[in-house]
């Protein structure tokens, strides 16, 4: 196993095939009611991952942001781990931050498989009240869009989303991004969001 970080630029792309987001982050003490708020859990050069809180019913900032310190353990620096940028044959790792465990593995068959998983972490686990829908990783093979893979509809919370970028040949640059969706119970409940996205560069040894 061969792993080597270095800083690459984060390319993300296609945003049209994600819904969008009105949320804003909780940075201002103020009484103001709110009904979404998004988190920025991770934001490295390769790899970045926001969580998104939609409210049945407006909230008070300043009591949500409590709920949102409690997730983000914002009192101290947020657990960040750069993502791979090179990945050879056979390389395989994990990346652990506040929202979840992120895991590529890079097989050198005639299909050329870069297998990844994604497991989202026991804090957001904590808020999560239902199934979790993910719909599906896309990803792309030097700028080409290949074909998505298989959606996880009504998985637990605790599962580890998983699948395949097949034909990632060796000296390619692979982008990827997923979207997931779940009802949480902070405040008065609402509909929670996860986004991931990054790339990675694969190597013949």
């Amino acid at each position: 196993m061969q792993l080597r970080l270095i800083t690459a630029c984060l390319i993300i792309a296609v945003a049209a095939t994600l819904p969008p987001h009105d949320g804003r982050d909780l940075t201002l003490e103020t009484n103001e009611q709110i009904r979404s708020v998004t988190v920025p859990l991770n934001t490295t050069s390769d790899f970045t991952a926001t969580l998104n809180l939609d409210f049945d019913e407006p909230v008070n900032a300043v009591e949500t942001r409590q709920h949102v310190d409690a997730l983000t353990n914002t009192g101290a620096p947020l657990a960040r781990r750069v993502g791979p940028a090179y990945i050879s044959c056979e390389g395989s790792g994990n990346w652990a931050d506040t929202d979840g465990t992120f895991f590529l593995q890079y097989t050198c068959t005639p299909s050329y498989p870069l297998a990844w998983g994604f497991t989202i972490s026991p804090a957001v686990q904590a808020i999560i009240v239902s199934w979790v829908n993910e719909k599906g990783l896309s990803w792309w093979k030097d700028g080409v869009r290949m074909a998505d893979n298989s959606p996880h509809p009504e998985t637990p919370k605790d599962y580890t989303l998983h699948g395949n970028m097949r034909g990632a040949t060796p000296n390619s640059k692979i982008q990827y991004q997923d979207y997931m969706t779940f009802r949480h119970n902070v405040g008065p409940g609402g509909t929670g969001s996860i986004v991931f996205s990054g790339e990675v560069t694969t190597l013949e040894d």
